[in-house]
């Protein structure tokens, strides 16, 4: 999975606060848009990860091969998924995804899922739990650990699955997610808490991005920043009683 790292343009002043490199163009709310960029790009990270988790719970419960091998198809195709008890594993060349189910369906009131991705390159290992919330049909609490790559935090998970038939007559997969909560973003030492406002929106059709949502970020040294997602890939940035928007494709230049 990608992780993202802090650009060396940004320099951290004793205080903690966040600066622009003196070389580049001045734009005010750039280094809101670099702390929205740290705990952005790792939500997308495990918003993709998560499209497999719900899609491996349809597998899971599939009465039929038949929905099995067109679940394995849309979702997993150059991967294999193996069982051993209540423990399986779905694996490609570069990552193993190790899921105990404890022999209970996700959507089951008494799941919980205990998720391991090992990957074949870096050797880490991360682990995230995810559980049935009883207060609504659909509903799942995420916990991700202290290993979880740069993030951690304690989500709350909607989830819809929706099939397709178009005229063409090959079925088509969606994965729709809402992700609200709070959690903690670390980039060169610097921490960064932040506050999902306004749910952020996830469509598997448009795979590692939110197309809605809002974000409240504070870094350790109290540098806070605004950010509202503007449709795909479009974020507006309020820093330090400046406001633009910024386009999230392309890393260093604000939306025309």
């Amino acid at each position: 999975m990608k992780r993202f790292l802090l650009s060396t343009v940004l320099l951290w002043s004793a205080t903690g606060c966040v600066v622009s490199d003196p070389g580049e163009t001045f734009q005010p709310t750039r280094p809101g848009y670099y702390l929205f960029r740290q705990s952005y790009e790792p939500l997308c990270d495990i918003a993709d990860d998560l499209r497999d988790v719900f899609a491996f719970a349809r597998y899971y419960v599939a009465s039929t091969e038949e929905e099995r091998e067109k679940l394995h198809d849309a979702f997993f195709y150059s991967k294999r998924i193996t069982r051993n008890g209540n423990t399986w594993r779905i694996i490609d060349s570069w990552m193993e995804v190790e899921i105990a189910t404890g022999g209970l369906p996700l959507q089951a009131e008494e799941a919980h899922w205990t998720i391991n991705y090992n990957s074949n390159y870096d050797k880490q290992k991360r682990t995230l739990t995810i559980g049935r919330d009883t207060s609504a049909a659909d509903r799942y609490t995420l916990l991700l650990s202290e290993n979880f790559g740069t993030l951690t935090g304690r989500f709350s998970v909607e989830t819809t699955f929706a099939t397709q038939v178009p005229e063409s007559g090959i079925r088509t997969f969606t994965v729709k997610l809402s992700i609200a909560g709070e959690g903690h973003a670390t980039a060169h030492d610097v921490g960064i808490d932040f506050t999902i406002r306004t749910p952020l929106r996830y469509d598997s059709s448009a795979a590692h991005a939110f197309t809605a949502g809002a974000m409240r970020l504070i870094t350790d040294g109290k540098d806070t920043a605004e950010a509202v997602l503007e449709g795909y890939d479009i974020v507006k940035i309020e820093y330090n009683g400046h406001q633009a928007s910024w386009n999230c494709s392309y890393y260093w230049f604000p939306a025309e």
